[in-house]
């Protein structure tokens, strides 16, 4: 079963997993410079105990669904990356 939620719902050791998925796109995703949407999945090797508005779900993986856009600043652009939806895969 797969359900989706939105960013800030959801938590994995008390902390939104919405900072992980922000601290990976910046680090590892960097180079994508595509404008849109894009899906970051993460499946884990066991399932992890995952909050969600305050209910724990055993999870199998979760994906991040998030908007890359361009903004102009001065002389040039910087690109912003919006997470807006966590999905997760429940065991």
């Amino acid at each position: 079963m797969n359900k989706a939620f939105k960013i800030d719902a959801v938590k994995w050791q008390a902390k939104p997993v919405m900072n992980w998925f922000i601290r990976d796109l910046f680090i590892n995703h960097s180079e994508e410079n595509r404008e849109g949407l894009h899906t970051f999945p993460l499946q884990f090797s066991q399932p992890h105990d995952i909050e969600i508005d305050g209910k724990t779900y055993l999870v199998k993986g979760i994906t991040c669904n998030a908007e890359r856009v361009y903004k102009r600043k001065g002389n040039g652009s910087i690109g912003l990356v919006r997470p807006f939806m966590i999905g997760i895969e429940v065991k």
